[in-house]
């Protein structure tokens, strides 16, 4: 203790107890100041739901482009900065909301359905922005819901985008998922949900104590681009953003995509009541192109593949260019369908 304080110059323990909670405040307060430079073209706030919750919103991009609302997936809440400047460039507002019981947004009203919670709560966002007609993206897991709740969105939405799009349980083959993540979850699943439930917690559990980095390292090494923009201090501070807001309450309404993801769903990409833009790398290691393949062609009527022929996971990293002109097209051609 002498040599601490010593070193610290402080007279007494009490003394240093007061210069630490000091540097304490001041990086508590600095933190924002640090964030907004480092995100010139995002800001995260707040809102308040129809119903009095409060919904955790990202807008970043355009304020006034055109607006896209993406829902929030384990792997992605915040999207890089280059990326978030790249959207403001196109003219495009990306605002990406945690759904309920994740980051900061409340969990659902008692008694409340969670699609129907998660729908109001975009609706919201929409008139918050002052816009009645939009476009819905989202990211992998998170694309369970996505097909579930455009219908109830039916009036506000002009397209749906999925990036890495998952695939109904029932149309997944044995090598479809190269995800050893992926893998264990789908083979649990079975007649106990119980037993399911359990398997899944104990994989959010395991990801907590790995942290995002190295179980995305694990994820993504089928693929070397992927693996390298992982690498990236901005990707990995992205992918901790997004496990932080996944477990910020615990873990619950994380393990409800996965319950989501092992029900039969397709049936809901058929009463999809707005067109469907898939985005998918060739090489992308979480699921094969040839099921997404095979999904796009059982609903050839609803849904257009887009293929990225040099692309994996992280498209968005790996050809950001691309990757904002397929927003920036399908915007446009919902509005010439308008």
């Amino acid at each position: 203790m002498q040599s601490i304080l010593s070193k610290s110059g402080a007279n007494s323990q009490t003394e240093l107890m007061h210069d630490a909670l000091s540097f304490s405040h001041f990086f508590q307060d600095v933190s924002p100041i640090a964030a907004a430079d480092k995100h010139p073209f995002r800001i995260e706030f707040s809102v308040l739901g129809k119903d009095g919750r409060t919904i955790d919103l990202l807008l970043s991009g355009d304020l006034k482009g055109d607006l896209i609302v993406s829902l929030q997936d384990a792997t992605l809440r915040g999207f890089p900065a280059t990326v978030e400047r790249a959207f403001a460039q196109a003219g495009l507002c990306v605002a990406v909301l945690c759904r309920p019981g994740i980051g900061r947004t409340d969990p659902p009203s008692e008694g409340r359905d969670y699609l129907e919670t998660i729908a109001s709560d975009i609706a919201t966002v929409g008139d918050q922005l002052s816009r009645d007609r939009f476009v819905l993206m989202t990211n992998f897991m998170s694309s369970v819901f996505v097909y579930q709740l455009a219908p109830l969105l039916a009036d506000r939405l002009t397209r749906v985008v999925v990036k890495s799009t998952m695939v109904p349980s029932n149309m997944l083959r044995a090598d479809d998922v190269s995800s050893p993540l992926a893998q264990a979850i789908l083979r649990a699943r079975g007649p106990s949900k119980r037993i399911y439930r359990a398997i899944v917690y104990a994989a959010i559990k395991a990801w907590k104590i790995i942290g995002s980095r190295r179980l995305h390292i694990m994820q993504l090494k089928g693929f070397a681009p992927d693996l390298e923009a992982a690498k990236s201090p901005e990707v990995i501070e992205a992918f901790d953003e997004a496990m932080h807001a996944t477990l910020a309450q615990g873990t619950d309404y994380p393990i409800l995509v996965f319950e989501y993801a092992a029900e039969d769903w397709a049936k809901s990409i058929a009463q999809c009541p707005v067109p469907i833009t898939l985005l998918q790398g060739r090489y992308d290691p979480s699921i094969s192109y040839t099921s997404v393949e095979r999904l796009a062609a059982s609903y050839r009527e609803k849904v257009t593949l887009y293929t990225f022929e040099n692309g994996g996971y992280l498209t968005y990293m790996t050809d950001t260019a691309g990757f904002i002109e397929q927003l920036s097209l399908a915007c446009r051609s919902s509005a010439d369908s308008i």
